[in-house]
């Protein structure tokens, strides 16, 4: 087990805004993720940022009423964030990253989360990872951009809504399953994004943006609860998602009947506003930090 312990007294009151993470120890600061972020203050007035050195983070990582908070990794293929899991028929209730969150800015940039058991092997810095569970799960609203997500089972537990920017996801299952009960539930993606999705309640809003997909089967979503499910609230909508990784073209004509491919000019409007990062996170306005 290890134990981060850190002097918060200056700290917290802001003479400090970034703490280094380094896993072997190297850092003057903490060595573990979830050590930084429990030194993070609650609504700070600047954003304090956690700066993550390359290496291999065995965590699984949990926070709450934690605003204006910026997880940097040193690099993307570098920093790894993960945990080990042992086979079972049953995906996991362990998640690798979860936060409960209002109307929170959290920023995730440069990272690998890696759920499940993972090897690097020596030549290429390919990533394969065996396991289940839900690497990510978030409560609230998010920003993530930059960021390499690797997972099976859901991979993404989404509660909130999520706007992806330039990222990766890839997964042998679903790459998302969206829960919402109350009309604020929404995963958006855009700009070389890879995956699919698997959403499965009302008020669920999954919406691809120039995302380029491989290996996904042609219908693309579900499966879907039948009638009389209440699919007016259920938004699976994709522009510009032809391509694979390849650049060839791929299939989109036998996609679920209740999903969407959005054209211009016909539906200008609504790709504008889930381009936009305030819309879909319902007004909160992320301070994107190089």
């Amino acid at each position: 087990m290890r134990m981060d312990i850190l002097d918060k007294s200056s700290r917290s009151r802001g003479r400090c805004q970034q703490v280094v993470v380094a896993a072997d120890g190297s850092a003057a600061d903490l060595n573990t993720v979830q050590g930084a972020l429990d030194w993070a203050p609650i609504n700070p007035s600047n954003w304090p940022t956690i700066l993550v050195m390359d290496g291999a983070y065995g965590e699984l990582v949990y926070f709450q009423y934690k605003t204006k908070v910026l997880i940097r990794g040193q690099s993307q293929n570098g920093t790894r964030l993960g945990y080990a899991q042992p086979p079972k028929p049953l995906p996991t209730t362990r998640f690798l990253f979860q936060g409960r969150l209002g109307r929170a800015a959290l920023q995730l940039q440069h990272h690998q989360l890696l759920p499940g058991t993972g090897r690097v092997p020596p030549d290429d810095g390919m990533r394969v990872v065996n396991g289940s569970g839900d690497a990510v799960t978030t409560y609230g609203t998010a920003y993530i951009r930059d960021t390499t997500l690797y997972g099976d089972g859901d991979t993404i537990l989404g509660y909130g809504s999520v706007f992806w920017e330039n990222c990766t996801i890839s997964t042998g299952s679903a790459v998302s399953t969206i829960l919402g009960r109350d009309g604020n539930n929404t995963f958006v993606r855009l700009l070389s994004n890879l995956g699919g999705v698997l959403p499965w309640w009302p008020y669920s809003e999954v919406v691809m943006i120039n995302t380029r997909t491989q290996g996904i089967a042609p219908v693309g979503w579900g499966p879907i609860q039948g009638p009389p499910y209440p699919d007016q609230h259920l938004h699976l909508w994709e522009y510009n998602n032809s391509m694979d990784l390849d650049g060839r073209p791929i299939d989109t004509s036998q996609r679920l009947n209740i999903t969407q491919q959005l054209t211009l000019p016909q539906n200008a409007s609504i790709i504008e506003a889930y381009t936009d990062s305030v819309n879909v996170l319902g007004g909160w306005a992320p301070v994107v930090l190089s």
